[in-house]
Formats: structure tokens, sequence, C-alpha cells
């Protein structure tokens, strides 16, 4: 695999390397277990599909639903995780994708959960976008959605068909498959290019990647969130506004920008820049970029407003909406 597109001339190249790979893999596990029996895989190390997988499809009882409470909280599980695993795989994928096009989230997460109802239903497993399949039909030059509906035609009839052949791929090659696959998404040089970004890139980053491996898909993902989220307050706190300083003669003026949003998490920093501003200070504060202010935020303004002049401090506002503070006379 690593070698495929380096060494093979084009022209050989008509089949994908996975397939390949797959070929080959299967011949060598085949001949392993005639010729070489010390070498030879155990039957739990293939693939395993029953005769006749059709014949398995039945309709589920929905009675066990209100019987067992597991149902749901695995229904759940398999809920976020499904959808998690998709929108991982999407993003994954709209990066390979040389024309550029974007998924549509929001449908491809009402068409899975759809076909996850219905594959229930039906006695069926749950499924997900899985980036081994989308990276495969990249690389196959697919170009358009009907590579996606061949795709799962041809597992059907792979199924439905070719059982008896399939059960001769073994675990370990399907591996291969999944660990390359990811090492193409995460190589060493991506790790490097972030870790240059600075740690407010890096940490989630590399925490995110560890707690997957340590715990789960779901589990780790949720650190890493958890841990952004941490990032992302720390950054809305330090970013409610701008203070500049002018003198006018012997007169300090003050010039405060509200940012774009300014939330609750800001209050207690402007509160305090407000506290310190001397007296006999001209104070300006512009609210004019600003598409949202906290009611809190606008509240500190007024309360400061009401009381400037008890420190000979002139204030003036630029588009800062008044409020009624409560009070306590």
């Amino acid at each position: 695999m690593l070698g495929w597109k380096r060494y093979i001339p084009a022209r050989f190249q008509v089949l994908p390397v996975a397939f390949g790979v797959v070929i080959i893999g299967t011949g060598l596990a085949y001949l392993c277990k005639q010729f070489i029996p010390a070498l030879a895989l155990q039957d739990g190390q293939y693939v395993h599909i029953p005769d006749q997988v059709l014949s398995h499809v039945q309709l589920t009882d929905l009675s066990l639903i209100a019987q067992h409470n597991q149902i749901w909280t695995n229904a759940i599980i398999i809920c976020f995780v499904a959808s998690l695993e998709t929108l991982l795989s999407i993003t994954a994928v709209d990066k390979l994708d040389t024309r550029n096009r974007i998924t549509p989230q929001n449908t491809e997460l009402i068409a899975q959960g759809s076909a996850n109802v219905l594959s229930g239903l039906l006695g069926g497993l749950p499924v997900t976008a899985v980036i081994v399949r989308s990276s495969a039909n990249v690389e196959a030059g697919a170009q358009t959605k009907l590579s996606a509906i061949l795709h799962g035609l041809w597992l059907f009839l792979a199924m439905a068909f070719g059982a008896l052949l399939l059960n001769y791929i073994p675990f370990c090659v399907l591996a291969v498959l999944l660990v390359f696959t990811g090492f193409n998404l995460a190589k060493p040089a991506l790790f490097l290019t972030v870790y240059k970004q600075g740690k407010e890139q890096f940490i989630p980053f590399i925490v995110t990647f560890g707690a997957i491996l340590v715990t789960d898909l779901l589990i780790g993902v949720g650190i890493g969130v958890g841990y952004a989220i941490y990032f992302l307050i720390k950054h809305t706190y330090r970013a409610g506004y701008t203070l500049q300083e002018h003198a006018m003669g012997h007169q300090r003026h003050f010039v405060m920008e509200l940012a774009l949003n300014v939330s609750f998490l800001n209050k207690k920093r402007i509160m305090d820049a407000l506290d310190k501003m001397p007296a006999y200070a001209i104070v300006e504060i512009k609210g004019t970029d600003s598409v949202y202010i906290d009611r809190d935020v606008l509240e500190v303004i007024e309360e400061f407003k009401s009381k400037a002049h008890l420190r000979h401090i002139q204030l003036i506002l630029h588009d800062i909406p008044t409020v009624d503070i409560m009070s306590a006379h």
C-alpha cells in the first residue's frame, strides 16, 4: 500500500490498491492454511457471514422496547456515536475531495437516521459513514452521489451471493486498510503542523487524540470538546472590549470599544475596567460594532453612568442601549 502509487505504473493501477491488498492477503492466508499449518489463522480470525444471509431478515419484535430499558440506553449511545462518526468522516472526506465540495451535514444525518430506523425494523445493525469506504470511493475516482448508492448495491450483492468468498478474508487484512487510512488522515506532519499553531490549538488536539485512544470515540471527543470549551470561554472572557487611552491636555481620555458579541462572561472584566477609571477623566464607550451586548453588561454600564458624576467623570456613550436597573432604594 505504501509503494503502490510510487512504484507501480499508472497503467497497471486499474483496481484500487485496497482491493489488491485484500486479494493478496486472502491468498497468503489460504496458502498458509494449506501448506504451512504453523502459520495458519484460526477460524475466529476470518470474516464470518452466515449462509443465506437474507433468511435472517425479519421484523423486529417492538414489544421488547417497553420491556427492557437497556434497549433505550444502547439506542441513545449508538445514536450519538453513529452521528459523531458520520460527521467526522464527512469532514475528512470533504478534505479529500478534489472538487472541494461540502457535504450537507443535516441531509446526511437525516438520511442516516431514516436508514437506521428501517434497518432496525428489519433486524439489521445501524450504519454510519465510514472513512475507509468513503476514501476508497475517492481514491477510485468517484465524483457523484451514485458512487455511494452503487457501493451499497455491491455490498448487498456480495452479502447475498458471495458470502462464501468473503469468509476467506482475514480480519488482519481489513485492519491494515483501517490503519493505513488512519495514517493518511493523521500523518506525523499533521501533528507538527498543529503544534506550530500554538499550544491553544495543540493541547485540545492532543488531549482529544489521547482520550479517544484510552477510552472510546464518544468519550474521547466529549473530553476534547470540553477542553475546547474551556479555551473558548477563556478567550471570550478576554475579548469583550479594547481600551485605548489618549491625552487631551491635562485630562485623560479613555475609549472603550465593545466587541462584536459581549456576553455575561465579560461582565466582571468590564466592571473592573470601569471601576479603575480615574477621577476627572473622559470615558467614551462605543457599542457601534456590537451585534449583541448582554443585559448584565448593559446594567454595569448603566450603573457606572449613574455614579460617574460623583467622580467627575465625563461619560460619552455610542450605540449603547439603555436598560432599567434595580435600585436598593
